[in-house]
């Protein structure tokens, strides 16, 4: 029976309900969906973290050097050979299509939103094959657009959303060929093709989430036989090879020393005495692995319920199973690392959204049963009255701002009715899907997607440009740029800022020094300006500086207070 029949005949049997509207025009309306989602935020926030600021300051150098194997943050900086630089080739792209041979704000983020879309899309084509249900698939893209965090990641100038989109292609890949029997030599290819690509854009991480979620629903499913299907192909391992190796190869023919650097970038996560951003185990679900869901995690009580309760009737699908291993599995896996950061979780969100999709899709089907109905109302209508409350905080917010934000912050912010009237719909949207009888709710589906897209783009053309003054240090620079005088440069130690910095005041204006650094600059030169946070004023004393006095102070990056300085080393010091 193909696929088709099989759809048709869900929609057709007892207590299913038809999706919305055709499968085209699902489609068509996902990708509206994500592109406005995602290119919102893109289009008006500036550079925020310091991983952005690396990826835009080594795009721009590869741009102005012509160097595209060996990235570096500024023309003075030391090679960064941390990670592949595919995420920089891809901005570096995107700044010669649409920067104008400069990679701009939105040139470094363009990638990562369209890998978001495209993840978005893969997500409905494979919650609509795993769960036999296009409107399961398309709940769950849903629920992925409307993730916090791989909303918040989706307009990241990094290279973890890319590396998610390869990830989430090649369990697409495993899935056509584990459960659809497509074994022809270029579909056995197609997941290792893309397990190469995501291995030059991050690294080993890219292979291990995918096998784990893998291995693992093959291992729920009761199928081990079935590993030989996830083995490469020798087609496969050329691909892999052949994608993801040459850049490791060429680059340590010229730095034999980095090899080092990779092993601990690796297997060095797994030691508390080499990797930074120490955090327990238990540290995920303890502080962020919530926060990262929102709001779909609160259908997890009924996703445990539900699955218990299709557990007992051996009716437990497969789709939940991939989701299962990929989310359970995954996380284990970055809990035994020692480095935990918040947005490591994200290759979790697209089996989360799958799971979302499938209850979702339960609920609108009425098969839930009094509890799960329960348990899927009571936190959709919490998620509806915080949107209902948005526009009134929304009204509240330009005073809010104008009185606390740091240097008088804007003025304010002007909301049109427009963004006022898309949080409403929102909340409107989920207060329906929450109240109405389980047979009434499928023509919600279509308020429902257009409430994610007047979210979102309300979100981004409105309250990101609002943090934009209190977390970027672009108009700190700014105003460094005018302050400095012609072709004086700025020095930083040790700084986290500095990637920032170097891309915001010019590659060649910044230069990062180390402690012997700094006693070397200081015996060469008498006088000079440096960038710092006011608390780190002190170990520029310690170095023998003396800060003369503050040129100007301004918001850096949310943790930070920037200060521009002018230093002069201390008589006859005799630093080492």
């Amino acid at each position: 029976m193909s696929s088709r029949e099989e759809f048709s005949r869900e929609e057709r049997s007892p207590g299913s309900v038809r999706p919305p509207w055709p499968g085209g025009l699902t489609w068509i309306a996902l990708i509206i969906a994500a592109l406005g989602a995602f290119l919102a935020p893109a289009w008006n926030q500036a550079l925020w973290s310091t991983r952005e600021g690396r990826v835009a300051s080594c795009a721009q150098g590869m741009l102005e050097s012509g160097d595209w194997l060996v990235p570096r943050i500024s023309t003075r900086s030391e090679p960064r050979l941390h990670k592949p630089p595919l995420s920089y080739w891809m901005a570096a792209g995107c700044g010669i299509l649409i920067g104008g041979g400069r990679v701009t704000e939105r040139a470094a983020k363009l990638p990562s939103a369209l890998a978001a879309v495209g993840t978005v899309l893969l997500i409905f084509a494979l919650g609509t094959r795993a769960f036999r249900s296009r409107q399961a698939g398309m709940f769950a893209a849903l629920a992925l657009i409307s993730t916090a965090l791989f909303w918040d990641e989706s307009s990241a100038a990094a290279a973890d959303m890319p590396m998610v989109f390869f990830m989430v292609l090649a369990v697409f890949g495993f899935w056509r060929v584990i459960e659809e029997g497509r074994r022809s030599p270029l579909d056995r290819m197609l997941p290792w093709l893309s397990l190469g690509l995501g291995f030059l854009t991050k690294g080993p991480v890219a292979l291990t989430v995918p096998l784990v979620a893998v291995l693992g629903y093959l291992i729920l499913d009761g199928r081990l036989r079935a590993l030989r299907e996830v083995i490469p192909t020798p087609l496969g391992v050329a691909a892999f090879v052949l994608v993801a190796l040459p850049w490791y190869l060429l680059v340590l023919q010229r730095h034999p020393e980095v090899l080092g650097t990779w092993l601990g970038e690796s297997l060095g996560r797994f030691d508390d005495e080499w990797t930074a951003h120490q955090e327990p185990f238990h540290y995920y679900l303890r502080r962020t692995f919530c926060a990262a869901l929102l709001p779909w995690v609160l259908l997890l009580p009924a996703m445990i319920a539900h699955a218990a309760s299709a557990t007992a009737r051996k009716s437990l699908p497969a789709g939940l199973k991939l989701a299962t291993a990929w989310v359970v599995l995954g996380l284990v896996l970055f809990s035994c690392s020692s480095s935990k950061r918040q947005y490591y979780l994200l290759p979790l969100t697209p089996g989360f959204a799958l799971a979302v999709g499938w209850i979702l899709a339960a609920s609108a089907s009425a098969r839930l049963g009094r509890l799960g109905e329960l348990l899927v109302r009571v936190p959709l209508l919490l998620v509806a009255l915080a949107w209902l409350a948005s526009p009134v905080v929304g009204l509240m917010l330009p005073g809010i701002l104008a009185k606390h934000a740091p240097d008088g912050g804007p003025a304010g912010v002007e909301f049109g009715l427009a963004e006022l009237l898309g949080a409403a719909i929102v909340g409107v949207a989920l207060t329906t899907l929450a109240l109405l009888p389980a047979a009434r709710r499928v023509p919600v589906c279509a308020s429902v997607l257009v409430a994610c897209v007047a979210a979102l783009v309300w979100g981004g053309r409105v309250v990101i440009p609002a943090l934009n003054a209190g977390q970027s240090a672009a108009a700190f620079c700014t105003r460094v740029l005018a302050a400095l005088p012609q072709g004086e440069t700025v020095s930083t130690l040790e700084s986290s800022d500095f990637p920032v910095l170097a891309y915001y005041l010019g590659r060649d204006r910044v230069i990062d020094l180390d402690r012997s650094q700094l006693a070397a600059r200081l015996r060469r030169e008498a006088q000079g300006y440096g960038v710092a946070e006011r608390h780190e004023l002190l170990r520029w004393t310690e170095g023998g500086a003396v800060c003369t006095r503050i040129v100007l102070e301004g918001s850096g990056p949310a943790r930070s207070r920037l200060v521009l300085f002018r230093w002069h080393s201390t008589p006859a010091s005799d630093h080492e």
